[in-house]
């Protein structure tokens, strides 16, 4: 497929770059964006910062699509329509656990869950900042998140 060769690398994966060129050809910026990991979601991508072919030919069948113009005028409404959706809108929370933890760990690191929880909740959490202070502080032993942590922060925000 011409979309996928356009942006693989040496090795045949879309790396962190393959996947920024690709988003940024939709106009999505895949580091601030909840639509580059619903896109991800649908792809059934194991990882952040990497698709693997396969991966990206799951996406493109699950949204019926096959070239950036189809991505652009197809994909990108419908997975923007799917966010306003509390269901989706769980699932794709609950998705990103396992897509953020490092290969080969099932916990996501501190850092990178405040990252996630900023761009997923922040509008809809009151206390988002006193919980950062927290994971942040001298307090917290937590140097992971697990996923019934990840979870239940959810829960709490509802």
């Amino acid at each position: 497929m011409q979309v996928w060769n356009q942006f693989k690398n040496a090795d045949g994966v879309w790396d962190e770059d393959g996947i920024d060129n690709f988003f940024k050809e939709l106009g999505v910026n895949s580091e601030t964006d909840i639509v580059a990991i619903l896109a991800s979601k649908y792809m059934n991508a194991a990882s952040m910062g990497e698709y693997s072919e396969q991966e990206f030919m799951n996406g493109c069948e699950s949204l019926g699509v096959s070239n950036l113009k189809e991505w652009h005028a197809v994909a990108l409404p419908r997975l923007r329509k799917e966010l306003d959706n509390p269901e989706e809108f769980l699932a794709l929370y609950k998705y990103l656990h396992g897509f953020a933890a490092e290969k080969g760990f099932k916990n996501v690191d501190v850092d990178t869950a405040i990252a996630l929880w900023e761009l997923m909740l922040s509008k809809n959490c009151k206390f988002i900042n006193e919980w950062f202070a927290f994971l942040k502080s001298d307090k917290s032993e937590l140097q992971v998140i697990t996923k019934d942590t990840w979870e239940m922060f959810y829960d709490l925000t509802d």
